[in-house]
C-alpha cells in the first residue's frame, strides 16, 4: 500500500511539472535582448513589428475580440490602412531577469490617438490590458505569479481610425 502511495505522489508531481512547462516559451520563440536592449541571441522574425489590421491572424482577432469588456474597444470600429510608418520597438530584457519589468525603446512617427497594451497567455486568453496616452509608451511590469511567459500585444489607432498592431513573445520573470 505504501508503494502505491509513493507512485501516486510521484505521478502527481510529474504531471504538475510537465503541465506547467507547456506554457513556457523556448529561447527560439523569443527575441533575446539584454538589460540594455541589445540583441544577444535568437531573433524571432515575427516579434515587435508593426502590422496593419488586415494582417491579423485568426489568433490575433481572437485576442482583439476579448477587448470589449470593461473599457469598450471594438476592433470592428477600425480599419486597415496602407500608410507606412517608421517603427522600431525593442522590448528588453527578454527573458526578463530582474525586477519583473519589461522595458521598451520605441521610435516611430505614428501619430496615434489611442493605444493599448495587452497581455495574453500562449493560448490567447486575456490576462491584462491597459490604455496608453498618446506620445507615451510606458514600461510594463507583470506579476510573475500571474503568468510566467506571455504574449505582449500593442495596438495603435490613428485619427482616421486606422488600426496598427504588433506583438512579441516574452519569457517572464523567473524570480
Amino acid at each position: 500500500m505504501e508503494r502505491i502511495k509513493i507512485k501516486f505522489i510521484i505521478l502527481v508531481v510529474s504531471l504538475s511539472l510537465f503541465s506547467c512547462k507547456k506554457d513556457r516559451f523556448k529561447l527560439s520563440d523569443v527575441t533575446e535582448t539584454d538589460i540594455m536592449g541589445n540583441l544577444v541571441g535568437n531573433v524571432n522574425q515575427n516579434d515587435w513589428k508593426l502590422y496593419k489590421l488586415s494582417q491579423a491572424t485568426d489568433f490575433d482577432m481572437k485576442v482583439f475580440n476579448q477587448l470589449n469588456t470593461g473599457t469598450p474597444f471594438n476592433v470592428n470600429d477600425y480599419h486597415s490602412c496602407d500608410s507606412i510608418y517608421n517603427f522600431n520597438l525593442i522590448a528588453y530584457p527578454n527573458p526578463i531577469i530582474s525586477n519583473c519589468m519589461l522595458n521598451f525603446k520605441l521610435t516611430t512617427n505614428i501619430e496615434y490617438v489611442k493605444a493599448l497594451q495587452i497581455v495574453v497567455s500562449k493560448d490567447g486568453k486575456l490576462i491584462e490590458k491597459s490604455g496608453v496616452d498618446p506620445g507615451f509608451f510606458p514600461d510594463y511590469k507583470i506579476n510573475a505569479l500571474v503568468k510566467r511567459d506571455f504574449i505582449f500585444y500593442y495596438i495603435f489607432v490613428t485619427s482616421d481610425s486606422c488600426l496598427y498592431f504588433g506583438k512579441g513573445n516574452v519569457i517572464g520573470c523567473t524570480n
